[in-house]
């Protein structure tokens, strides 16, 4: 549903991201890891269309930005790390304004937002204005906006800084009925515990370039880590290996 093929992208003249390849199936949460600076978020950039590639092709749902910029659009559903809001529009505005935006008709709009204002507990604040909510709150706000209308490609960016436990559980929760319905979600975190119990398969990133990408047991295969290890040693493991073959 999402493919990057032998994707390049430099910034004056450095190299950011090397011949990076991998899929994420229909049906599945893939994860995407790395330290600070390995390229996730400009991986994230470039396939929402915000950082041009120097080479390669990414697809969503077979469809290229190039061949066609709407169709390829319109199935992602983006959750930043970071809130980005109007900061003047009251919650049920912004998310009226996202609906509007992916042609949600106003019927389904209305059923849809108490269904999400009550999962993610903001009910209360549906008339307020963001412009003094915690940075929890904002996030719930953009997981809303995300979950409003159709997607079928989440590209989901360390969704989880600042939210509360129960909101944590919800996210995780509608994450997974987005792959168990056919979609697929691309999911970037430090947290590798989080990764391991969410995700269906992992590409590491190291460097702008994939040191490996597969199912746990393939990747605790491929570093020689012993079965039961959890995600976090067959991480440290393939850093010291790539280590001692460089």
């Amino acid at each position: 549903m999402l493919s990057l093929e032998r994707v390049c992208v430099a910034k004056e003249e450095r190299a950011i991201l090397r011949d990076v390849s991998f899929t994420v199936a229909a049906g599945s949460i893939h994860g995407l890891i790395g330290r600070n600076g390995a390229g996730k978020s400009t991986t994230v950039r470039t396939i929402l269309g915000l950082q041009p590639l120097n080479s390669g092709t990414i697809r969503v749902l077979g469809r290229t930005l190039e061949g066609d910029a709407a169709a390829y659009k319109s199935p992602l559903a983006y959750i930043p790390e970071l809130p980005m809001l109007y900061q003047g529009l009251t919650v049920t505005e912004y998310l009226q304004f996202t609906a509007m935006a992916y042609n949600v008709p106003e019927a389904e709009f209305h059923k849809r937002l108490p269904l999400l204002l009550e999962r993610f507990d903001m009910s209360a604040h549906a008339h307020d204005i963001p412009l003094r909510f915690s940075k929890g709150m904002q996030q719930k706000m953009n997981i809303m906006a995300a979950l409003i209308h159709d997607g079928r490609v989440f590209v989901v960016d360390e969704p989880f800084n600042g939210l509360d436990p129960i909101a944590i559980r919800a996210l995780k929760e509608e994450l997974r009925a987005v792959a168990d319905h056919d979609g697929c979600v691309l999911l970037t975190t430090h947290a590798l515990d989080i990764a391991e119990a969410m995700c269906d398969s992992f590409t590491v990133l190291e460097q702008g370039h994939v040191l490996t990408t597969g199912n746990g047991a393939q990747i605790r295969e491929e570093f020689g880590v012993p079965e039961g290890s959890s995600l976090e040693d067959a991480y440290m493991k393939m850093l010291g290996k790539r280590g001692e073959n460089s």
